[in-house]
């Protein structure tokens, strides 16, 4: 598309005699500022105040009376008109079209009554959102406001004469607040000025004080009626919140089962769909539109897919709960053939069978598979195959962390040399094989094992049910055995590569000297030297220090 052509304008020149230019063009106007688009007419009500009476009184019959001090509040006009007190029969006619509202008050205006009851901002601070109405002292106050402007001691000084007639308390208003009386501080610095201002006047005092004690029963009266009406209200608005939840509750729950969650919906009916009912999107009280219910599909039915997840977690809990119960019977029942012995300490407990491959499966399997204790007892032929397989990985578990640490020649079974000792890092006991496997300090559950490896629930509840967990070499400790045995062989004039039987053959004994105490000695085998931890001694044979 070509570019239209810019109109060139010739500046006016000295010699031009009356400085015009090339081509005449009229100034441009000045651009007018926008407007915005209002719905109406602006200023259609300026002239409201003016209209006749009967007509005023039919229009302002049909509003509310926080509709009333919002009108008041938008013009001069209007506030004039409105807060006069010839204005008083508009707000009483307003005042009837909220039921049970008691009448105002003598010692209240019509506004300040309005205001109080319909708008919810602190008196104090002006913080909004404030729906605690304190009738007793005609405000609403925040927590701040409240307890700056409130106080339990109520003692401050009037003339003895009225103390003679009545009580200070009768002279003004109280709540009761956490097993507190509290008493509105600016009521009581008004009274006082009341009295310092009559301080001349006895007579005048004592009228005071009997104005204040009918005024008193007169606010206690209508409070009392204003608690009552508050009370209805929030009973009404509690009942239409609860009817619209109950509406939306409906609409959500037709939705999911349109989505084809009726299944699993209905297994809820028996606790009332509490778990739907708490969801965060159906507890609001809303109506559901269309549009709405868009918004919150996609989250309700990850929220059902995660609640169907639970349950079927907890189904087969329970399912895993019973398959390995007749699985430890199985268990009792093939050791209780033969008598308890040294063999058998170091033989599988039902924990590590449940572990292994063939009786996981079976335990494992889905919920529809039908497991009972027939499903284990076909295994009973392969438990002496489980069994040796098991001691023998134990065996090789046990064997590669001595030959991480050294290097032993071929022709030696390492647990026959005299360094084969290990540590547990939880007790601190020094064991050799196989005692180390029948250690129970391999098997014990600790909550921080549970939370930090147990990601599976079936290895949860495996270890939950045995009350221990599969046997584990990572507790076991080689190489710091390795650091206190090597000294002790060096002072036996040995090397780390003897047997333990050529060691018991040599039959020393070796005496610990402390560093710190040269008078005391302890006499012992070379295995007991072995299980000191403490570096503060020397060592020595037959007397002779290494």
């Amino acid at each position: 598309m070509a570019r239209r052509k810019k109109l060139r304008i010739e500046p006016s020149t000295p010699d031009s005699g009356e400085g015009t230019s090339a081509v005449d063009v009229e100034p441009a106007p000045p651009r007018q500022p926008a407007r915005r688009s209002l719905r109406g007419k602006r200023g259609g009500l300026k002239d409201m105040p003016n209209m006749p009476m009967d007509i005023l009184l039919e229009i302002f019959g049909y509003l509310h009376p926080r509709d009333l001090l919002n009108m008041a509040r938008t013009s001069k006009e209007f506030r004039e008109y409105l807060m006069s007190r010839k204005s008083a029969f508009l707000w009483k006619a307003a005042r009837q079209n909220v039921e049970g509202l008691p009448d105002c008050p003598p010692y209240f205006s019509e506004p300040a009554y309005a205001n109080l009851a319909f708008f919810s901002y602190c008196h104090g601070c002006f913080k909004g959102n404030i729906q605690n109405v304190i009738w007793e002292f005609r405000v609403r106050y925040c927590t701040a406001c409240k307890k700056a402007k409130t106080t339990d001691i109520y003692y401050f000084e009037i003339p003895r004469h009225v103390q003679a007639r009545v009580r200070i308390t009768d002279l003004m208003t109280s709540i009761h607040a956490f097993r507190r009386t509290l008493y509105h501080t600016p009521e009581i610095e008004e009274i006082q000025a009341s009295f310092r201002a009559l301080a001349d006047k006895p007579d005048e005092q004592t009228k005071l004080a009997s104005e204040r004690v009918a005024l008193m029963k007169t606010i206690r009266e209508h409070t009392a009626k204003c608690w009552q009406w508050q009370a209805a209200k929030y009973s009404v608005r509690s009942t239409e919140l609860d009817n619209t939840r109950k509406q939306r509750f409906e609409a959500i729950f037709e939705n999911l089962q349109e989505l084809g969650w009726k299944e699993e919906l209905a297994l809820w009916e028996p606790g009332n769909y509490w778990p739907l009912k708490q969801h965060a999107h159906v507890r609001v009280a809303k109506p559901l539109t269309e549009r709405g219910w868009q918004k919150i599909r996609n989250e309700l039915v990850a929220f059902m897919e995660d609640e169907k997840a639970t349950r079927l977690r907890g189904e087969h809990r329970r399912l895993l709960i019973s398959r390995l119960s007749a699985l430890s019977g199985v268990i009792a029942d093939y050791y209780s053939e033969s008598p308890r012995s040294a063999a058998t300490e170091l033989a599988p407990q039902f924990v590590d069978f449940a572990f292994m491959p063939e009786f996981r499966d079976l335990a494992d399997a889905p919920n529809d598979t039908d497991i009972s204790a027939q499903s284990f007892q076909a295994l009973r032929p392969q438990m002496p195959t489980l069994i040796e397989r098991w001691q023998t990985e134990v065996k090789a578990q046990l064997t590669s962390k001595i030959t991480k640490e050294l290097k032993v020649p071929e022709n030696v079974e390492p647990f026959d040399l005299a360094v084969a000792f290990f540590d547990c890092d939880h007790c601190g006991m020094t064991l050799r094989y196989p005692a180390i496997v029948a250690h129970k300090c391999l098997r014990r559950v600790y909550a921080s094992y549970l939370d930090s490896s147990m990601t599976d629930i079936y290895d949860r509840v495996a270890c939950h049910h045995a009350h221990k967990r599969k046997w584990s070499s990572t507790s076991v400790n080689f190489a710091r055995v390795l650091e206190r045995i090597r000294p002790v062989l060096q002072t036996m004039g040995l090397s780390p590569y003897q047997t333990a039987q050529e060691v018991d053959d040599r039959d020393v004994r070796l005496v610990l000297i402390p560093k710190n105490n040269n008078y005391t000695r302890r006499v012992m085998t070379w295995r007991k030297a072995v299980s000191i931890r403490k570096t503060n001694f020397d060592l020595c044979v037959d007397g002779v220090l290494s």
